[in-house]
């Protein structure tokens, strides 16, 4: 059967749909590793995980502020249907607005968690410093007693 220019073009819209679902999903699942309850508290754009168990799909939704106008079903599968894919291209901007909130948010939270494990880090070696000093002091010190000791055997 020959390929139509509509079945090439549909196939490419598929294969870029696959290219946006694979970059959400990743974004989805940084965001829950920085903390995604956390960031819904805060966004403009509220990103959660949904499953619809009669058409037997699960999807990664974004919705705009508290209300569920706006809202983009992003299906967690290979392929997406026809009329699916016209509803998801016409909330274009708002898929693009929400994944620079998470961005920014990602950005933030990863720096901000480097610093303070940094300033964590210096104070750990700051610590290690003083306990070998003391270990160090102590050994002084223990030397310095048999010292003495053996000295007062001397004059026995």
């Amino acid at each position: 059967m020959k390929e139509t220019v509509i079945d090439t073009k549909l196939l490419e819209i598929e294969d870029d749909y696959k290219v946006c679902l694979r970059v959400i999903g990743k974004y989805f699942n940084y965001l829950e590793d920085c903390g995604l309850k956390d960031f819904n508290k805060f966004s403009q754009y509220k990103w959660s995980y949904d499953r619809d168990k009669t058409n037997g799909y699960s999807y990664i939704c974004i919705r705009y502020g508290s209300s569920l106008f706006k809202k983009s079903l992003i299906k967690r599968r290979a392929y997406i249907e026809t009329e699916d894919l016209y509803k998801w291209v016409q909330n274009k901007e708002l898929i693009q607005e929400a994944i620079d909130e998470a961005y920014q948010y990602i950005v933030t939270k990863i720096n901000t968690v480097k610093l303070k494990l940094e300033e964590l880090k210096a104070t750990a070696v700051e610590y290690e410093e003083k306990l070998d000093a003391l270990s160090d002091e102590y050994e002084e010190t223990a030397h310095a007693s048999k010292r003495l000791v053996w000295d007062d055997e001397d004059e026995f």
